[in-house]
């Protein structure tokens, strides 16, 4: 990477979430950018394009237990500005058909995995991903409150995403930290008395849910029963700039730049 930082403009898809425009294999995509998505994927119509003969099964579950098999490509070269990884696989997903009715064809998913070893910042705010540089995040980091994080790879070490430490009365529940959930924050049914929300409402109840002093988690939150402790999207992500080091395991939130 150069000594100055990329930056990666993300584009806002109505009623989707982010998205990033980036080459694999030479094709040109605009693909949904979610640090929940786990393991980065094609669709089948780029998978053709791109010479790949889907194969195998990586297995994954959603946050509400859900099973999803996929099959795999081999590795695949993702390009956007300076920026170049080889992702050692993709999986092949018909992304199309998980979004609203209406939606403008996305090429696939990308998530933190194209991005394991590096230093970025989420700007979600400002739709903008900054792969930083050593100097850049020293930088960033000064001003920058540190939050406890640990990386997740699940899909046999495919996945990657981060969950952060929300301290309880009964130790740390882990929450995953996902741009790509545009609604309120989930709560795990069975630590929702610890973060002060109470389990069988149906309906969105206000969370006040500090991860340590001076950062709290304030939004709507729905209870659900989820294989996870918790899920924190926009409503918290679009407030703070984000700094994942997904090389060392650590994490930084700083209010959000205007």
């Amino acid at each position: 990477m150069a000594d100055s930082p990329e930056v990666l403009p993300l584009q806002e898809v109505p009623g989707v979430g982010l998205a990033l425009d980036v080459t694999v294999d030479g094709h040109l995509g605009r693909f949904l950018f979610d640090t929940g998505w786990g393991v980065s994927a094609v669709t089948p119509t780029v998978a053709a394009i791109i010479g790949c003969k889907p194969w195998g099964r990586v297995t994954g579950f959603r946050a509400i237990g859900e099973r999803l098999d996929s099959q795999r490509c081999n590795a695949a070269t993702f390009r956007a500005g300076g920026f170049q990884a080889k992702a050692p696989e993709v999986i092949v997903v018909d992304l199309m058909k998980f979004l609203p009715p209406g939606t403008k064809p996305l090429s696939g998913g990308i998530g933190l995995d194209l991005f394991a070893g590096h230093t970025v910042t989420i700007q979600s705010h400002l739709h903008r991903l900054v792969l930083e540089t050593s100097a850049s995040r020293e930088a960033r980091i000064k001003t920058a409150q540190e939050i406890t994080v640990r990386l997740v790879r699940d899909a046999q070490g495919a996945a990657l995403t981060v969950d952060v430490a929300v301290p309880t009365a009964d130790g740390p529940a882990w929450m995953e930290l996902d741009t790509g959930n545009n609604g309120p924050t989930l709560i795990a049914a069975h630590v929702a008395d610890l973060v002060g929300v109470k389990a069988g409402e149906d309906k969105p109840q206000p969370l006040t849910m500090p991860l340590r002093p001076g950062v709290t988690v304030r939004d709507a939150a729905i209870v659900r029963d989820l294989i996870l402790d918790g899920d924190i999207g926009r409503g918290f992500l679009d407030h703070w700039d984000l700094t994942l080091d997904l090389a060392q395991g650590k994490g930084w939130l700083a209010p959000a730049q205007q």
